[in-house]
């Protein structure tokens, strides 16, 4: 574990310094290609849900362990991760709570005595890993930290004008939430992503937003917090992993209860799916990636599955990180593509 110099900017919403793992490219040939991996673990939006996660490693540095193996996209496991397992490899520690987007370096009454510095956070790590000569670089993250891939990407890609830069976020393609309020809803316990949430959040949260799509936005530029808005302002080339039902979000976001579904439960999770990959598809630019099954999870992608045309996402993503054209969708309808048999 690699902590966060004092006087560094952004802190965990404790002001503990934020920090981060580093595994070095261990092959010469690697040593200008970093993958930085954004952990996940939701939001905090109200005070009583803020007050819970400072005695955690999602609000306060002091809960880190010294040691962690970083994963999926930061994993140094050759069938896990083939494209990046023997890169410079980031693992950096989540515990702002505003999906990796806030600002807030001075706790007050308005951020309920928190610092709210997930984008100041990043900025840090970059600076303190230096990555000036770098050539390659590979933005992820899983849930929060996918979500925070897609605000923080552009801004990357200007600080390192150099490199090349992609996002590659896992389970973090948002829109605006439109829960279910059928018979069963079962509000879930998330943040409330529905449209006029979003303004409150991204004060609260003093979020950074992408200047140009912002700008493009106006009023409504609290969208560019979700990649379904923010995705066409973005230069940079993208690869998707995302779930057509992703769990987290229809069942903490959306309000669908845990299955077996009644059926316009099951009628709302369809059109849900429906909506997801059209969105994917309408947002991504061609030469763009994704890798989106019909499976009924969140952030559990891994070597053991989904499969998709016979690859897992690792797989699929090397693939296209080498020059190869993969956009892989299942079209069976819902939670019948070929999840691994532990992760159904």
């Amino acid at each position: 574990l690699t902590l966060l110099p004092e006087d560094a900017p952004g802190k965990c919403m404790d002001g503990t310094p934020a920090g981060y793992f580093l595994e070095p490219a261990t092959s010469n040939g690697d040593s200008g290609k970093w993958v930085i991996f954004l952990e996940g673990g939701g939001e905090c939006a109200k005070k009583e849900d803020c007050d819970t996660k400072i005695t955690t490693t999602l609000g306060s540095s002091k809960y880190f362990p010294s040691d962690a193996a970083p994963y999926q996209f930061a994993s140094s496991d050759q069938d896990e991760n083939p494209a990046m397992h023997t890169w410079n490899r980031v693992l950096v520690k989540y515990c702002s709570q505003d999906l990796w987007s806030g600002t807030v370096d001075q706790p007050s009454d308005a951020s309920y005595g928190y610092h709210f510095a997930g984008h100041l956070i990043l900025s840090s790590v970059v600076e303190h890993l230096n990555l000036s000569s770098a050539e390659q670089v590979v933005l992820s993250g899983a849930s929060a930290g996918g979500i925070g891939s897609w605000i923080n990407v552009g801004w990357l890609q200007r600080k390192l004008p150099q490199a090349k830069v992609v996002v590659a976020p896992i389970a973090g393609f948002y829109s605006f939430a439109y829960p279910y309020t059928g018979p069963g809803a079962q509000p879930g316990g998330l943040a409330d992503f529905r449209e006029e949430a979003w303004p409150g959040h991204v004060q609260l949260w003093g979020s950074y937003l992408e200047p140009k799509c912002a700008e493009a936005l106006g009023d409504r530029s609290y969208a560019c917090m979700l990649s379904n808005y923010s995705r066409p302002f973005l230069d940079v080339p993208a690869f998707v992993v995302e779930a057509q039902t992703d769990k987290v979000q229809l069942q903490a976001h959306d309000s669908i209860p845990a299955p077996k579904w009644n059926t316009e439960e099951e009628d709302y999770v369809k059109n849900w799916g429906a909506n997801m990959t059209r969105s994917i598809k309408a947002q991504l630019r061609e030469g763009d990636g994704r890798f989106s099954p019909a499976c009924y999870i969140h952030t559990d992608f891994s070597k053991a599955g989904p499969f998709l045309s016979g690859m897992t996402y690792g797989q699929a993503f090397a693939k296209w990180l080498s020059g190869e054209a993969v956009q892989l969708d299942d079209d069976c309808g819902i939670l019948c593509g070929q999840c691994s048999s532990v992760l159904v």
